[in-house]
């Protein structure tokens, strides 16, 4: 009975031996199977996020279009240009400046866009050409519309010839301006002025596009147009 229990606990002890044998070789140093360590996977999860936080972000790089220095040395120079640019009234002859002075109180209301021809000086306006040194105007090119701008300067002496040519151009609108009714108080406010030997007709000034406007509201507004004309034809010479 001794020599049996010996024997049992003996096949015990070799079957717990064969079974420690078994896990160690599918955990020790046989195993194949690569395990990451906590301290690796910590490095590799930081050293991917590096690499993504270098990357720059194309959405907020700044615009080189706009860059602050660019914008600058655009703006420079711009205002180089603007102040080293000649000025218009270089070129310009004595009545085109006084012309473009009248031209300038208007804006987009001044309605002339053709300059008159010399030969329309006589034929047209009554100018004789040994009265006036130079002259500059401007008409519509549309002829149903009144509009007139013109500077004379006269030769010394002839200045009331001039005066008179333009007066009598005046008074001929006038008389033909039943042709056209719609232009009538236009026609009527034209003025004839004069500052030394320059002389000037003005029949300038925005339409009244009223449609229910009384006949004297037009009267009023045409005048006030045309006066716009005048005061800056006397103020150029006082300039």
């Amino acid at each position: 009975m001794k020599k049996l229990t010996f024997l049992l606990i003996a096949a015990a002890l070799i079957v717990a031996t064969a079974a420690g044998c078994g896990e160690t070789n599918n955990n020790g140093s046989g195993s194949t199977t690569p395990v990451s360590t906590p301290e690796e996977s910590s490095s590799y999860d930081e050293s991917s996020s590096s690499d993504e936080s270098e990357e720059p972000d194309e959405s907020s790089t700044p615009d080189e279009s706009s860059s602050p220095e660019e914008s600058k040395e655009s703006e420079e120079s711009e205002s180089t240009e603007e102040s080293t640019a000649p000025e218009d009234d270089e070129n310009k002859t004595a009545t085109e400046k006084v012309l473009q002075a009248i031209k300038n109180v208007y804006g987009e209301s001044y309605l002339p866009n053709t300059p008159i021809e010399q030969e329309l000086l006589e034929t047209q306006y009554g100018l004789s050409s040994d009265t006036y040194v130079e002259a500059a105007g401007e008409v519509p090119m549309i002829s149903t519309n009144p509009d007139t701008v013109l500077v004379v300067k006269a030769v010394t002496g002839k200045e009331g010839d001039v005066k008179a040519a333009l007066e009598a151009y005046r008074s001929k609108l006038i008389n033909d301006s039943a042709n056209y009714p719609m232009n009538l108080e236009k026609i009527n406010a034209a003025k004839v002025e004069s500052e030394g030997e320059y002389v000037a007709f003005l029949l300038v000034g925005a339409n009244d596009d009223r449609a229910n406007a009384t006949a004297d509201a037009r009267t009023s507004f045409a005048e006030y147009q045309v006066n716009k004309a005048v005061t800056a034809f006397h103020d150029y010479f006082k300039s």
